[in-house]
């Protein structure tokens, strides 16, 4: 979990006994974004805190600094995550983690699985990894772009 501050811009009109409804209303379309700092938002879990901070010389708005707790995803070279393999090819797999990061496993660093194009898998010895299949993956690479991190991982086991 993670503690942000922003600002949130509420309208005059929604200045009634339920502005922590229409703050955490404004908050919520914050999940399913990502940027830089936190990473991707994936779930608001609570406001913490609020002070209304000025009205908008341009539209009237009020303009809060909100102060809330958010589970989010955020990787940094390092990390180790659990994810499903979407996509398996000859040059690695494609693993989506908590259903937001894409994440490249090439395939020099499967230790030792070859693959099999037969099977769409790749297999070493009696163990196979095939579309579906839950793997770990360290994070080897990260890069931001255009709102969206890409990583670069390895399978450990």
């Amino acid at each position: 979990m993670t503690i942000i501050q922003k600002e949130i811009w509420i309208e005059p009109d929604k200045l009634t006994t339920d502005i922590d409804k229409h703050i955490l209303t404004q908050l919520h379309k914050l999940e399913n974004t990502c940027n830089k700092k936190h990473g991707y938002i994936l779930n608001i879990i609570k406001i913490n805190s609020y002070d209304t901070n000025y009205i908008s010389p341009a539209n009237s708005n009020i303009v809060f600094m909100v102060n809330f707790t958010a589970d989010t995803l955020k990787p940094n070279t390092d990390d180790i995550f659990e994810g499903t393999v979407e996509i398996i090819f000859q040059g690695g797999i494609i693993l989506i983690v908590k259903k937001k990061m894409k994440t490249l496993i090439p395939k020099d660093k499967m230790n030792n699985y070859v693959y099999n194009p037969n099977g769409l898998c790749f297999k070493r010895d009696d163990e196979i990894i095939t579309k579906g299949d839950k793997i770990k993956v360290l994070i080897v690479n990260v890069r931001y772009e255009k709102t969206t991190f890409s990583c670069v991982g390895e399978l450990i086991e």
